[in-house]
């Protein structure tokens, strides 16, 4: 393991820090079963200034994504699966998409009347959904 490239786990979860968009972290790493980069980054709480601690305990609502980004990761370094692939070459039944698009709003409502609830029809996607 590179320590210059563990270094780079720091600099991004602090980028992440320093926008706003998390107050903290914290980050593992393991190579063999043995973690070669544990680390707390920022804050557990904000009002008081605690610090993350590597054994805080994090209430997570769902963790279908976190799994599931590691099990493509590990399929990506393996060679099966590139990350620009397109889904449908895994689901079949995800070929060819569709989005919805809103319709232009009808006439003008009196007033004091809500507006009408957009209408959406369905056009062909621009391009298949992919991995990433």
């Amino acid at each position: 393991m590179s320590p210059e490239r563990l270094q780079r786990i720091h600099e991004s979860v602090q980028r992440h820090i320093d926008a706003g968009e998390i107050c903290g972290a914290v980050t593992l790493v393991a190579r063999q079963g043995r973690a070669v980069h544990f680390e707390a980054h920022g804050l557990m709480d904000l009002e008081s200034k605690k610090p993350m601690e590597r054994d805080t305990i994090f209430r997570l609502a769902s963790i279908t994504k976190p799994v599931t980004g590691v099990a493509v990761l590990m399929l990506v370094e393996e060679g099966k699966v590139r990350l620009s692939d397109p889904v449908s070459k895994f689901i079949p039944s995800l070929k060819d998409p569709k989005v919805a698009v809103a319709r232009p709003p009808g006439p003008a409502r009196p007033p004091g009347q809500p507006p009408a609830e957009p209408q959406h029809y369905p056009i062909p996607a621009d391009r298949e959904i992919t991995i990433t």
